[in-house]
């Protein structure tokens, strides 16, 4: 397979015996730093330029920071890792995911799917409720990151509840300890959501996960996790649910569905 990958709007087409040193901007200092970390996965390198590797690796090598660098790779698939969540938090920096609709899950950058007014009416709705009724008792996210870093995950949960304050997330994102519940509202992604998506939370402990499956008008409420999966899996069509941490705290699951036509 052929990659190709560049740093700015410009060509140079560079060869290693015609180079002498490399000059770089610190934005191009960030994605190097970035994908410095991937070293070891190219195989076969044609022709130099924005290798896994600091530029005084890369001997006779004379450009300007405006130049766009261009390398021709073969990639070993058995080679490939997974971004880390560090990776992934300096491309965002960088403005290289500016346009993207993706998060990160198991060091892959994953599409997400567009919003639906289904979904964005439910997901409006569970958060502006959660965040009257908690008020002061926890920090309620809408559709915002959370850090799973030893899977090298970062996804963005239609809902968090996370214990704290806003202040106490300046810096960084909630982390499972941090995790009360996440839901996620369901439409096109109710399979990765039923699979991945549960596979991922129930593994790194967090707590309570709900399922909002919109064609099925129904929330999955899984609890208790272990390994894999949680040990409590129970579907609710009607009636009220309300998180395992503040079981005063009620929705009424027809709430979270359109009216059912007459």
């Amino acid at each position: 397979m052929v990659t190709f990958f560049s740093l700015h709007t410009r060509t140079a087409h560079i060869t290693p015996a015609r180079c002498t040193h490399l000059t770089m901007s610190s934005s191009h200092r960030l994605i190097y730093g970035a994908f410095r970390r991937l070293q070891g996965r190219f195989h076969g390198v044609e022709s130099v330029a924005c290798l896994p590797r600091p530029p005084a690796a890369i001997p006779g090598l004379r450009t300007s920071s405006t130049c766009t660098l261009t390398t021709t790779v073969q990639w070993a698939d058995d080679d490939i890792q997974p971004l880390s969540v560090d990776d992934y938090h300096a491309l965002i920096e960088t403005g290289r995911l500016d346009n993207s609709r993706v998060e990160l899950l198991y060091g892959q950058l994953v599409r997400m799917a567009p919003h639906s007014f289904e979904h964005t009416t439910a997901t409006w709705i569970l958060n502006d409720r959660y965040s009257k009724k908690l008020d002061n008792r926890a920090v309620v996210r809408d559709s915002k990151p959370i850090t799973l870093r030893h899977v090298h995950s970062e996804p963005e949960p239609d809902l968090v509840i996370a214990s704290g304050v806003p202040s106490d997330y300046w810096f960084r994102n909630p982390a499972p300890d941090d995790i009360l519940l996440v839901a996620e509202v369901s439409k096109s992604t109710l399979r990765r959501d039923s699979t991945k998506k549960l596979e991922l939370y129930a593994s790194q402990n967090i707590r309570e996960y709900w399922i909002i499956d919109l064609d099925g008008r129904n929330v999955r409420v899984l609890q208790h996790s272990k390994g894999n999966s949680y040990l409590y899996d129970e579907t609710f069509h009607s009636d009220e649910i309300a998180p395992a941490a503040f079981p005063d705290v009620v929705i009424q699951v027809k709430d979270l569905f359109p009216p059912e036509a007459n």
